[in-house]
């Protein structure tokens, strides 16, 4: 009983200091994400769908979509790059998640941290706080093929 008691136990503490991690995950807002931006401190990680992110995107965000998160850190740097059009990211990268209001940009945390990264931050209003704050526009694809607006 008492080895049944002791695995248990050790199964609820790791469940628990797993849960307190992905709720600490650092949340920004604008001038941080504009900062990133210019500066090109963190990797600002999409997860829109490409047809979204085409359609308008923050400067120098990458495009990774959320359902692709999980398989795509499967991928060797040459596969990830030939797709995704930028550097598979070291796990301790500076990542700040966004997509249109905040949902998608939230669950891509618990994805990339699922996959063993560390360093992430949401920026919680996403695309929709950035163009209400009247940020820059970028309209392209991932390609590399865009326009500013």
């Amino acid at each position: 009983m008492l080895s049944v008691t002791k695995r248990l136990t050790g199964v609820l503490c790791r469940n628990f200091h797993q849960n307190i991690i992905r709720m600490s995950s650092e949340v920004v807002g604008f001038a941080e994400v504009r900062k990133a931006a210019e500066d090109q401190s963190a990797i600002i990680m999409d997860v829109r769908n490409p047809d979204e992110y085409a359609s308008g995107h923050i400067p120098s965000a990458v495009n990774l979509p959320l359902p692709e998160i999980g398989n795509a850190f499967g991928m060797s740097a040459e596969q990830f790059k030939e797709k995704y059009n930028f550097e598979q990211p070291a796990k301790d990268a500076a990542i700040i998640t966004n997509c249109k209001m905040g949902g998608r940009a939230s669950k891509a945390i618990d994805a990339l941290k699922d996959a063993g990264f560390f360093n992430l931050q949401l920026y919680q209003g996403s695309y929709n706080d950035w163009t209400a704050q009247g940020g820059e526009v970028i309209q392209g694809t991932r390609d590399g093929t865009c326009t500013l607006y």
